[in-house]
């Protein structure tokens, strides 16, 4: 396996989590950091991976989330989601839903999922752009995404939303609600706000759109899920139905 970082932190209960970033994507994102850090990779075998965490939680259990780039990816990452859970902890899984066939594979012992939705799902030219691919390509993303997203609804999934102002806005985001219905939430993330995430994009090199505009976009959302979570250089906060208006 291929990772980047194993990273302790506290949980917003006070609980240990572990951060486990994984290397390499089956997507080309133009803007994504994760496609230039192929310096920072590290290659760690599963039992590594499991001896590190050990070390850190000391018994424990506690939380890991399992992201980067694309963890289902990973040659092992079914064998060790369920050694992760054998251990007992809660699993966060961050995909791109590219890879149906190995989210129904975790799908029993993955607590959590966060999927990114890059633009409304029946927008073929948009997701390719933003994927970094052929058009024929991005069919088949979404087609495979699509049947993610019919897999997670059975479980507990967040729909993560970067806004990038073309193709995420009060034009298409009505279109992204109807998408992520059935969501425990979603987290609209303003572009460009944390540089470990992004590279710029489109004429775009300060974060965008205004914080004011996102929380016009999350009202809407609210229309689809109960909770929108926005993450801006503001900081992080938090909207729920009764929210809607104002």
């Amino acid at each position: 396996m291929r990772i980047t970082g194993i990273e302790e932190v506290r949980s917003r209960d006070g609980k240990k989590l572990v951060r486990l970033e994984f290397f390499g994507c089956n997507l080309r994102c133009p803007y994504c950091v994760h496609i230039t850090e192929k310096d920072k990779a590290e290659k760690m075998s599963m039992n590594e991976i499991l001896e590190r965490i050990r070390e850190i939680f000391k018994g424990e259990r506690g939380q890991v989330t399992l992201g980067g780039a694309e963890p289902t990816i990973q040659k092992g990452i079914v064998e060790l989601v369920n050694s992760l859970k054998e251990d007992g902890h809660r699993i966060t899984l961050k995909t791109d839903g590219l890879k149906p066939d190995v989210i129904r594979d975790v799908i029993e012992d993955v607590d959590r999922f966060v999927i990114e939705i890059k633009a409304p799902l029946d927008d073929i030219d948009a997701n390719a752009e933003l994927i970094g691919l052929s058009r024929q390509k991005a069919e088949v993303y979404l087609e495979k995404l699509k049947k993610t997203l019919e897999l997670v609804r059975e479980k507990s999934f967040r729909a993560w939303i970067r806004v990038i102002p073309d193709y995420v806005n009060d034009t298409t985001i009505r279109a992204i609600g109807r998408d992520i219905k059935g969501a425990d939430d979603a987290m609209l993330y303003q572009f460009l706000s944390n540089p470990t995430y992004d590279r710029e994009f489109k004429g775009y090199t300060e974060p965008v759109p205004p914080v004011e505009e996102i929380r016009k976009l999350a009202r809407v959302l609210l229309e689809y899920v109960p909770r929108v979570e926005i993450r801006s250089i503001e900081g992080a906060e938090v909207m729920e139905e009764d929210q809607k208006k104002g």
